[in-house]
Protein backbone atom coordinates (compact mmCIF):
# COMPACT_ATOMS: atom_id res chain seq x y z
CA UNK A 1 0.00 0.00 0.00
CA UNK A 2 1.50 3.40 -0.29
CA UNK A 3 0.57 6.04 1.38
CA UNK A 4 0.00 9.80 1.20
CA UNK A 5 -0.17 11.39 4.70
CA UNK A 6 0.85 15.08 5.88
CA UNK A 7 1.57 14.73 9.68
CA UNK A 8 1.07 17.67 12.05
CA UNK A 9 2.87 20.83 12.21
CA UNK A 10 5.01 20.83 15.54
CA UNK A 11 6.58 23.87 16.74
CA UNK A 12 10.02 22.46 16.34
CA UNK A 13 11.55 21.17 13.82
CA UNK A 14 10.46 19.56 11.12
CA UNK A 15 11.36 16.16 9.46
CA UNK A 16 9.95 15.33 5.42
CA UNK A 17 9.21 12.48 3.84
CA UNK A 18 9.14 12.48 0.11
CA UNK A 19 8.48 8.95 -1.82
CA UNK A 20 7.45 8.29 -5.10
CA UNK A 21 3.96 9.25 -4.60
CA UNK A 22 3.66 9.77 -1.19
CA UNK A 23 4.58 12.42 1.29
CA UNK A 24 5.56 12.34 4.99
CA UNK A 25 5.80 15.80 6.69
CA UNK A 26 6.65 15.16 10.78
CA UNK A 27 7.30 18.08 12.76
CA UNK A 28 8.26 18.04 17.21
CA UNK A 29 -3.00 20.47 25.99
CA UNK A 30 -3.92 18.72 28.51
CA UNK A 31 -1.63 18.74 31.73
CA UNK A 32 -1.79 15.62 33.21
CA UNK A 33 -1.53 14.74 36.84
CA UNK A 34 1.88 14.27 38.13
CA UNK A 35 1.21 12.80 41.94
CA UNK A 36 -0.48 10.38 43.56
CA UNK A 37 -3.04 13.12 44.63
CA UNK A 38 -4.30 13.66 41.11
CA UNK A 39 -3.97 17.41 40.67
CA UNK A 40 -0.75 18.99 38.64
CA UNK A 41 2.43 19.94 40.46
CA UNK A 42 2.97 23.59 41.37
CA UNK A 43 4.57 25.41 38.90
CA UNK A 44 8.05 26.66 39.32
CA UNK A 45 8.11 30.39 40.01
CA UNK A 46 8.96 32.44 37.45
CA UNK A 47 12.39 33.79 36.68
CA UNK A 48 13.27 37.06 36.73
CA UNK A 49 13.73 39.63 33.98
CA UNK A 50 14.90 36.70 31.25
CA UNK A 51 13.52 34.03 29.57
CA UNK A 52 15.86 31.13 29.53
CA UNK A 53 16.38 29.85 25.54
CA UNK A 54 15.74 26.37 24.20
CA UNK A 55 17.67 25.25 21.72
CA UNK A 56 16.77 23.08 18.98
CA UNK A 57 18.15 19.63 17.93
CA UNK A 58 20.44 18.26 15.27
CA UNK A 59 18.09 17.69 11.82
CA UNK A 60 16.14 13.98 12.27
CA UNK A 61 14.57 13.60 8.16
CA UNK A 62 13.03 10.39 7.75
CA UNK A 63 14.06 8.52 4.96
CA UNK A 64 11.75 7.81 1.78
CA UNK A 65 9.14 3.90 2.85
CA UNK A 66 7.18 2.39 0.36
CA UNK A 67 9.13 3.92 -2.84
CA UNK A 68 8.50 0.70 -5.46
CA UNK A 69 11.67 1.19 -6.97
CA UNK A 70 13.21 0.14 -3.79
CA UNK A 71 10.79 -1.58 -1.73
CA UNK A 72 13.81 -3.83 0.13
CA UNK A 73 14.92 -1.15 1.90
CA UNK A 74 11.65 -0.81 3.79
CA UNK A 75 12.75 -3.70 5.89
CA UNK A 76 15.21 -1.16 7.31
CA UNK A 77 13.74 2.09 6.96
CA UNK A 78 10.36 1.27 8.89
CA UNK A 79 11.87 0.94 12.51
CA UNK A 80 14.79 3.90 11.55
CA UNK A 81 12.39 6.29 10.89
CA UNK A 82 10.47 5.05 13.79
CA UNK A 83 13.56 5.87 16.04
CA UNK A 84 13.32 9.39 14.64
CA UNK A 85 9.95 10.02 15.43
CA UNK A 86 10.66 8.79 18.95
CA UNK A 87 14.04 10.60 19.23
CA UNK A 88 12.29 13.85 18.70
CA UNK A 89 9.70 12.71 21.46
CA UNK A 90 12.41 13.16 23.43
CA UNK A 91 13.70 16.64 22.81
CA UNK A 92 10.21 18.09 23.67
CA UNK A 93 10.54 16.32 27.35
CA UNK A 94 14.40 18.15 27.23
CA UNK A 95 13.19 21.25 26.24
CA UNK A 96 11.57 21.94 29.43
CA UNK A 97 14.71 20.76 31.47
CA UNK A 98 16.34 23.45 29.23
CA UNK A 99 13.70 26.16 30.47
CA UNK A 100 13.26 25.44 33.81
CA UNK A 101 16.87 24.95 35.22
CA UNK A 102 16.92 24.82 38.82
CA UNK A 103 12.95 24.86 39.20
CA UNK A 104 12.34 21.71 37.36
CA UNK A 105 10.69 18.83 39.93
CA UNK A 106 11.94 15.58 41.32
CA UNK A 107 8.78 14.00 39.91
CA UNK A 108 9.56 15.29 36.79
CA UNK A 109 12.75 14.18 36.49
CA UNK A 110 11.82 10.53 37.17
CA UNK A 111 9.43 11.00 34.91
CA UNK A 112 11.88 11.79 31.93
CA UNK A 113 13.70 8.81 32.86
CA UNK A 114 11.05 6.71 32.87
CA UNK A 115 10.04 7.78 29.37
CA UNK A 116 13.86 7.39 28.19
CA UNK A 117 13.84 3.57 29.69
CA UNK A 118 11.12 2.56 27.22
CA UNK A 119 13.16 4.32 24.33
CA UNK A 120 15.87 2.91 24.44
CA UNK A 121 14.52 -0.91 25.40
CA UNK A 122 12.98 0.26 21.84
CA UNK A 123 16.33 0.97 20.94
CA UNK A 124 18.17 -1.48 22.05
CA UNK A 125 15.65 -3.85 20.42
CA UNK A 126 15.68 -2.40 16.71
CA UNK A 127 19.95 -3.13 17.07
CA UNK A 128 18.86 -6.69 18.17
CA UNK A 129 16.59 -7.57 15.70
CA UNK A 130 19.08 -5.93 12.95
CA UNK A 131 21.39 -9.01 13.58
CA UNK A 132 19.36 -11.10 14.65
CA UNK A 133 16.47 -11.23 11.88
CA UNK A 134 17.10 -8.53 9.22
CA UNK A 135 20.16 -9.28 8.01
CA UNK A 136 20.63 -13.06 8.53
CA UNK A 137 17.62 -12.72 5.77
CA UNK A 138 18.82 -10.94 3.80
CA UNK A 139 21.81 -13.13 3.49
CA UNK A 140 19.31 -15.82 2.86
CA UNK A 141 18.33 -13.90 0.06
CA UNK A 142 21.34 -13.93 -1.24
CA UNK A 143 22.22 -10.60 -0.97
CA UNK A 144 26.02 -10.01 -1.43
CA UNK A 145 26.58 -7.39 2.08
CA UNK A 146 29.62 -5.47 1.51
CA UNK A 147 32.17 -5.70 4.87
CA UNK A 148 30.82 -2.84 6.91
CA UNK A 149 27.41 -5.15 7.25
CA UNK A 150 28.96 -8.18 8.00
CA UNK A 151 28.39 -9.78 11.18
CA UNK A 152 31.50 -8.62 12.98
CA UNK A 153 31.48 -4.86 12.01
CA UNK A 154 27.44 -5.08 12.83
CA UNK A 155 28.02 -6.32 16.19
CA UNK A 156 30.82 -3.80 17.28
CA UNK A 157 28.50 -0.97 15.45
CA UNK A 158 25.92 -1.50 17.78
CA UNK A 159 28.05 -2.44 20.51
CA UNK A 160 29.28 1.05 20.64
CA UNK A 161 25.52 2.75 19.67
CA UNK A 162 24.51 1.11 22.80
CA UNK A 163 26.74 2.12 24.54
CA UNK A 164 26.19 6.02 23.58
CA UNK A 165 22.45 5.25 24.20
CA UNK A 166 23.61 3.98 28.02
CA UNK A 167 24.94 7.51 28.60
CA UNK A 168 21.58 9.30 29.38
CA UNK A 169 21.05 6.14 31.53
CA UNK A 170 24.43 6.51 33.43
CA UNK A 171 23.23 10.28 34.72
CA UNK A 172 19.63 8.87 36.29
CA UNK A 173 20.84 8.20 39.88
CA UNK A 174 22.95 11.58 40.25
CA UNK A 175 20.07 14.05 38.63
CA UNK A 176 17.57 12.29 41.61
CA UNK A 177 19.73 12.14 44.47
CA UNK A 178 21.28 15.63 43.75
CA UNK A 179 18.96 18.81 43.48
CA UNK A 180 22.16 20.78 42.62
CA UNK A 181 23.07 18.59 40.01
CA UNK A 182 19.64 18.78 38.38
CA UNK A 183 20.16 22.59 37.44
CA UNK A 184 22.09 21.88 34.45
CA UNK A 185 19.90 18.50 33.53
CA UNK A 186 18.48 19.84 30.58
CA UNK A 187 21.97 21.01 29.00
CA UNK A 188 23.63 17.79 30.02
CA UNK A 189 21.13 15.30 28.92
CA UNK A 190 21.05 17.24 25.49
CA UNK A 191 24.94 17.31 25.22
CA UNK A 192 24.56 13.73 25.08
CA UNK A 193 20.95 12.55 23.45
CA UNK A 194 22.78 15.24 20.27
CA UNK A 195 25.50 12.97 20.10
CA UNK A 196 22.63 10.10 19.67
CA UNK A 197 21.02 11.98 17.24
CA UNK A 198 24.16 12.57 15.02
CA UNK A 199 25.28 8.84 15.75
CA UNK A 200 22.31 7.84 14.41
CA UNK A 201 21.54 9.80 11.03
CA UNK A 202 26.01 8.43 10.48
CA UNK A 203 24.36 4.94 11.77
CA UNK A 204 21.55 4.71 9.58
CA UNK A 205 22.68 6.40 6.55
CA UNK A 206 25.76 3.73 6.18
CA UNK A 207 23.41 1.20 6.37
CA UNK A 208 21.43 2.83 3.85
CA UNK A 209 23.68 3.81 1.51
CA UNK A 210 25.42 0.13 1.54
CA UNK A 211 23.00 -1.62 1.30
CA UNK A 212 21.24 -0.08 -1.42
CA UNK A 213 24.66 -0.20 -3.22
CA UNK A 214 24.42 -4.14 -2.58
CA UNK A 215 21.10 -4.39 -3.99
CA UNK A 216 21.60 -1.78 -6.75
CA UNK A 217 24.80 -3.96 -7.57
CA UNK A 218 23.18 -7.24 -7.56
CA UNK A 219 20.44 -5.75 -9.99
CA UNK A 220 18.36 -6.79 -7.46
CA UNK A 221 16.26 -3.88 -5.71
CA UNK A 222 13.39 -5.88 -5.68
CA UNK A 223 14.73 -9.34 -6.07
CA UNK A 224 13.39 -10.01 -2.36
CA UNK A 225 10.09 -11.14 -3.65
CA UNK A 226 7.19 -9.58 -2.29
CA UNK A 227 6.00 -12.89 -0.44
CA UNK A 228 9.27 -12.87 1.41
CA UNK A 229 9.41 -9.36 1.84
CA UNK A 230 6.19 -9.88 3.79
CA UNK A 231 7.36 -13.04 5.61
CA UNK A 232 10.47 -10.76 6.67
CA UNK A 233 8.49 -7.96 7.97
CA UNK A 234 5.88 -10.20 9.87
CA UNK A 235 9.23 -11.74 11.62
CA UNK A 236 10.31 -8.32 12.41
CA UNK A 237 7.19 -7.51 13.82
CA UNK A 238 7.20 -10.97 15.72
CA UNK A 239 10.93 -9.52 16.96
CA UNK A 240 10.10 -6.70 18.42
CA UNK A 241 6.44 -7.94 20.45
CA UNK A 242 8.44 -10.33 22.07
CA UNK A 243 10.73 -8.12 23.10
CA UNK A 244 10.81 -7.29 27.06
CA UNK A 245 9.96 -5.49 29.06
CA UNK A 246 7.27 -4.38 26.86
CA UNK A 247 7.07 -5.74 23.53
CA UNK A 248 3.26 -4.38 22.83
CA UNK A 249 4.38 -0.39 23.07
CA UNK A 250 7.60 -1.20 21.12
CA UNK A 251 5.05 -2.50 18.36
CA UNK A 252 3.04 0.65 18.48
CA UNK A 253 6.44 2.55 18.81
CA UNK A 254 7.37 1.01 15.41
CA UNK A 255 4.24 1.84 13.63
CA UNK A 256 2.64 4.59 15.19
CA UNK A 257 5.12 6.93 13.01
CA UNK A 258 3.13 5.77 9.39
CA UNK A 259 -0.09 7.54 10.56
CA UNK A 260 1.85 11.21 10.27
CA UNK A 261 0.25 12.55 13.58
CA UNK A 262 0.95 12.75 17.63
CA UNK A 263 -2.42 13.00 18.27
CA UNK A 264 -4.85 9.91 18.64
CA UNK A 265 -7.76 12.20 18.04
CA UNK A 266 -5.93 13.16 14.64
CA UNK A 267 -5.81 9.82 14.39
CA UNK A 268 -9.05 8.84 14.33
CA UNK A 269 -10.28 12.02 12.53
CA UNK A 270 -7.81 11.28 9.44
CA UNK A 271 -9.01 8.60 7.28
CA UNK A 272 -5.95 8.45 4.86
CA UNK A 273 -3.19 8.60 7.97
CA UNK A 274 -5.29 5.84 9.73
CA UNK A 275 -5.66 3.64 6.53
CA UNK A 276 -1.60 3.77 6.59
CA UNK A 277 -1.61 1.78 10.53
CA UNK A 278 -4.47 -0.39 9.72
CA UNK A 279 -3.17 -1.67 6.46
CA UNK A 280 0.63 -2.30 8.17
CA UNK A 281 -1.48 -3.85 11.31
CA UNK A 282 -3.37 -6.30 8.81
CA UNK A 283 -0.22 -6.83 7.06
CA UNK A 284 2.14 -8.11 9.85
CA UNK A 285 -0.16 -8.48 13.19
CA UNK A 286 -2.16 -12.53 13.49
CA UNK A 287 -5.68 -12.79 13.51
CA UNK A 288 -5.58 -12.94 16.97
CA UNK A 289 -2.95 -9.76 17.75
CA UNK A 290 -4.88 -6.98 14.95
CA UNK A 291 -8.03 -6.44 17.59
CA UNK A 292 -5.16 -6.08 20.36
CA UNK A 293 -3.51 -3.46 18.92
CA UNK A 294 -6.33 -1.15 19.49
CA UNK A 295 -5.49 -1.64 23.18
CA UNK A 296 -1.40 -1.30 22.76
CA UNK A 297 -1.90 2.06 21.17
CA UNK A 298 -4.22 3.39 23.77
CA UNK A 299 -1.47 2.71 26.53
CA UNK A 300 1.08 3.87 24.36
CA UNK A 301 -0.99 7.29 24.27
CA UNK A 302 -1.73 6.97 28.10
CA UNK A 303 2.07 6.86 28.60
CA UNK A 304 4.69 7.87 26.12
CA UNK A 305 2.49 10.46 23.90
CA UNK A 306 0.84 11.67 27.22
CA UNK A 307 4.68 12.76 28.73
CA UNK A 308 4.89 14.90 25.74
CA UNK A 309 1.76 16.38 26.19
CA UNK A 310 2.38 16.81 29.96
CA UNK A 311 6.00 18.53 29.43
CA UNK A 312 4.97 20.81 26.61
CA UNK A 313 2.14 22.31 28.53
CA UNK A 314 4.61 22.89 31.75
CA UNK A 315 6.88 24.06 29.24
CA UNK A 316 4.49 26.71 28.00
CA UNK A 317 2.95 27.81 31.36
CA UNK A 318 6.10 28.39 32.42
CA UNK A 319 7.37 30.44 29.34
CA UNK A 320 4.21 32.58 29.98
CA UNK A 321 4.78 33.20 33.64
CA UNK A 322 8.68 34.03 32.67
CA UNK A 323 7.01 36.38 29.71
CA UNK A 324 4.69 38.07 32.53
CA UNK A 325 7.90 38.14 34.84
CA UNK A 326 9.59 40.12 31.99
CA UNK A 327 6.86 42.68 31.49
CA UNK A 328 5.97 43.29 35.31
CA UNK A 329 10.16 44.34 35.04
CA UNK A 330 9.39 46.80 32.33
CA UNK A 331 6.69 48.16 33.81
CA UNK A 332 8.49 48.69 37.04
CA UNK A 333 11.39 50.36 34.95
CA UNK A 334 9.08 52.68 33.22
CA UNK A 335 6.87 53.99 36.10
CA UNK A 336 10.38 54.29 38.42
CA UNK A 337 11.53 56.70 35.29
CA UNK A 338 8.12 58.51 35.53
CA UNK A 339 8.79 59.07 39.00
CA UNK A 340 12.01 60.14 39.05
CA UNK A 341 11.44 62.85 36.17
CA UNK A 342 8.15 64.02 37.88
CA UNK A 343 10.31 64.79 40.73
CA UNK A 344 13.54 66.14 39.61
CA UNK A 345 12.72 67.47 35.66
CA UNK A 346 14.57 66.37 32.62
CA UNK A 347 16.03 67.85 29.31
CA UNK A 348 14.66 64.86 26.72
CA UNK A 349 15.82 67.39 23.55
CA UNK A 350 17.59 70.79 22.26
CA UNK A 351 16.65 73.24 19.77
CA UNK A 352 19.96 72.76 18.42
CA UNK A 353 19.71 74.72 14.99
CA UNK A 354 19.26 78.39 17.11
CA UNK A 355 21.40 80.39 18.78
CA UNK A 356 18.73 81.06 21.14
CA UNK A 357 18.31 77.06 21.65
CA UNK A 358 17.97 76.42 25.83
CA UNK A 359 17.22 73.14 27.50
CA UNK A 360 13.59 72.57 27.43
CA UNK A 361 12.33 72.65 30.90
CA UNK A 362 9.28 70.76 32.83
CA UNK A 363 9.54 74.33 35.13
CA UNK A 364 6.84 76.51 34.12
CA UNK A 365 8.82 79.75 35.23
CA UNK A 366 11.70 78.98 33.17
CA UNK A 367 9.81 78.51 29.96
CA UNK A 368 8.12 81.84 30.57
CA UNK A 369 11.56 83.47 30.78
CA UNK A 370 12.91 81.87 27.56
CA UNK A 371 9.06 82.83 25.58
CA UNK A 372 9.55 86.48 27.09
CA UNK A 373 13.42 86.96 26.11
CA UNK A 374 12.19 85.46 22.39
CA UNK A 375 9.28 88.25 22.26
CA UNK A 376 11.67 91.21 23.35
CA UNK A 377 14.43 90.27 20.62
CA UNK A 378 11.73 90.15 17.91
CA UNK A 379 10.38 93.91 19.11
CA UNK A 380 13.79 94.76 18.41
CA UNK A 381 14.45 93.74 14.82
CA UNK A 382 12.23 96.03 12.99
CA UNK A 383 14.67 99.16 14.70
CA UNK A 384 17.57 97.81 13.69
CA UNK A 385 16.07 96.78 10.24
CA UNK A 386 15.54 100.55 10.07
CA UNK A 387 19.17 101.52 11.32
CA UNK A 388 21.02 99.58 8.25
CA UNK A 389 18.75 101.03 5.55
CA UNK A 390 19.50 104.63 6.63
Amino acid sequence: MNITANMSDKSSTVGRVFATKGRFSSSASTMSSNDSGGGPPPLPPPIPCAVRSVSGHPPLLMAPYEDPAKSSLDLLTLSHNAFRRELLDVYELLAYFELAGETALHAEAVRFFDHWEVFKGFAFTMLDMEQAVLFPALQAAHISLPRPLAEEPRAAASSSFRDLLSTVSAQKSALLSDAVLRVEMGASLKACVDAIAARATSYFSMQTQLLNTALSTSHAINAIPPKRRAEIMKEITAYFLKAKPDGTLYVVMLSQWLSGTRSRAAVKSNAVNMAAVQSWRYDNLSAAQYPRYAVWEKKYFASMQDDVRFFKSRRAALEARNVRAVSKAQRDMSRAASRNVSKHGSAPYSRTNSNDAVPFSRNASSNSNYSNSIGARAQSQPASSASSAT
